[in-house]
């Protein structure tokens, strides 16, 4: 029974930690890059409280698991006790009718299963608890959107000549526009320069050719076709 109770908290609370753990790795790598300015705006302070408060949330999540491990503990502490003393009591009442070489062996035997009982359990549930890891790994594998190698139309360019009609592209659903309604032609065999400061999306644009990002608004068109039609492996080759 307290195993069957225990068993699916435990999981749980291991989760919570585990949870709890990434983003102060996020935090960390965040401030580590832009550390210079952060110093130049004077803002350690707040970094550092918001670190701290992480820290504090994760803390909290091992300590809770911790005590969950050590109630289960405690319990098959006397679960173990109490089957060692009713082998003991039950030697003592029969002890004129038992070898006792046979009563020895058998409370020796009590002893040692009621331990290995202790032991298997609390591995188990360690292992359990450790096996989060795993299951989150494999949920990001099958559930993150994977990018369509091939596309529903065959890559048969009729010229080289590219077009943006309103096109319009976000780094992320949901996020605002970075590339704003760009109409643009480039005839075949013609070199073009994007000339621009820095954050104007001269990059944005490039990628947005090899559909490193996707269009939000409007189409990008090389020879006639719709790249979005193309299967990524053959628009990058």
């Amino acid at each position: 029974a307290c195993f069957r109770f225990a068993h699916p908290a435990l999981v749980q609370l291991k989760l919570l930690e585990h949870a709890s753990g990434a983003p102060i790795l996020t935090e960390l790598g965040s401030t580590t890059s832009g550390l210079t300015t952060i110093k130049a705006f004077g803002r350690e302070k707040g970094f550092t409280n918001r670190f701290a408060k992480l820290v504090e949330c994760h803390t909290r999540c091992g300590y809770v698991f911790m005590v969950g491990m050590h109630w289960l503990l405690f319990r098959m502490d006397l679960l173990s006790t109490g089957i060692a003393t009713g082998a003991g009591v039950f030697a003592l009442a029969a002890r004129g009718s038992l070898d006792e070489g046979l009563v020895a062996l058998a409370l020796m035997s009590v002893i040692l299963l009621a331990n290995t009982l202790m032991t298997v359990t609390i591995m188990s549930v360690e292992l359990s608890a450790k096996m989060v890891s795993l299951g989150k790994l494999f949920e990001l594998v099958d559930h993150t959107p994977q990018e369509p190698t091939h596309g529903t139309c065959p890559l048969k360019f009729a010229d080289a000549s590219i077009e943006l009609r309103s096109f319009s592209a976000a780094y992320r659903p949901g996020t605002p526009n970075v590339l704003h309604n760009i109409c643009l032609t480039i005839p075949a065999g013609k070199h073009v320069g994007v000339v621009g400061r820095t954050g104007s999306g001269k990059s944005t644009l490039a990628a947005a050719l090899f559909r490193l990002v996707e269009a939000s608004e409007g189409s990008i068109l090389m020879g006639g076709q719709d790249i979005a039609d193309i299967g990524l492996a053959d628009l990058r080759s």
